[in-house]
């Protein structure tokens, strides 16, 4: 059984090594895992009871169990995280005797960050790049311009990418990290490391390309909405945003109204680098 670390989640992959996507092999590590993944047969999601939430997913929540059924099933129409068991599984629902490894992985990430939520680690939805040995993330609704911009670092400034649709923090580590993982859109761009977050900006359309800062309540209501976690069983957006509250407060982030240009990329990184830095900001001061 091939094992993937996920921010300190080892993921056992109880599954044919053709049906792994080959780029989560950066993320391979030893050691016994902490969840299973498996595949079944579609009948695993005939289940009764339990509350269903309509998201992105169609989401069931029982005491021992979670069941994500997906609103264009395909060949994975859904999957089933079984929390009563010795070691958590996460059984994959597939139709197809051989899915693509890019479908069945993406189809388990739902479950898998459950999991981490339950362990204190939350996803921001984001396209991030690093630069001065600081992770940078760029959030916003899709197709606001998340990866456009990331590409502006990059062909400006020439910083590296570091994932192309999400990153890992821990809740109440402070100074917050970045922390890779192998989950990353249709980018392709997943990094393994770790590193001081520096920042996160949240992107906008404008007519002018201008950074002012986020601060207080509204600070830790963006990042908890930017969250890839669970929003809607009873209590939980309290909880993430109790969670939250220590990184929020810790870490810098801006809101940038920009046009997607050269200059764009300029006025961000000049202020990231005077204003973002944790542990280095001058807090009270902006950048306009």
């Amino acid at each position: 059984m091939q094992v993937i670390d996920a921010v300190g989640l080892r993921l056992g992959l109880d599954l044919p090594a053709a049906w792994i996507d080959p780029a989560f092999r950066p993320f391979f590590c030893e050691g016994k895992p902490d969840a299973i993944v498996r595949f079944g047969d579609p009948d695993v999601l005939e289940r009764t009871g339990g509350e269903t939430y309509e998201m992105e997913e169609i989401v069931t929540v029982w005491p021992d169990a979670v069941r994500m059924r997906y609103r264009e099933p395909g060949i994975v129409p859904g999957t089933m995280l079984r929390l009563d068991r010795p070691v958590p599984e996460i059984i994959a629902a597939v139709h197809s005797a051989a899915p693509e490894p890019f479908t069945l992985m993406d189809a388990v990430k739902g479950s898998v960050y459950w999991l981490l939520q339950m362990r204190g680690v939350y996803v921001l939805h984001s396209a991030s790049v690093l630069l001065d040995g600081r992770v940078y993330a760029f959030s916003a609704l899709s197709g606001t311009g998340k990866t456009t911009h990331a590409a502006l670092w990059r062909k400006v400034f020439a910083a590296e990418d570091f994932n192309g649709d999400q990153l890992a923090i821990r809740a109440g580590e402070c100074p917050v990290t970045a922390y890779g993982l192998p989950w990353c859109g249709s980018s392709g761009v997943a990094h393994t490391g770790a590193f001081p977050l520096g920042g996160v900006f949240f992107l906008e359309r404008g007519d002018e390309n201008r950074a002012q800062p986020v601060e207080g309540l509204e600070k830790l209501v963006l990042l908890s909405q930017r969250m890839v976690a669970d929003h809607f069983t009873p209590g939980a957006l309290v909880r993430t945003m109790n969670d939250l509250a220590p990184t929020a407060q810790a870490l810098p982030c801006a809101r940038l109204r920009c046009r997607m240009d050269d200059d764009a990329a300029r006025v961000a990184v000049d202020y990231a680098r005077r204003w973002m830095r944790q542990g280095e900001r001058n807090d009270g001061k902006t950048n306009s």
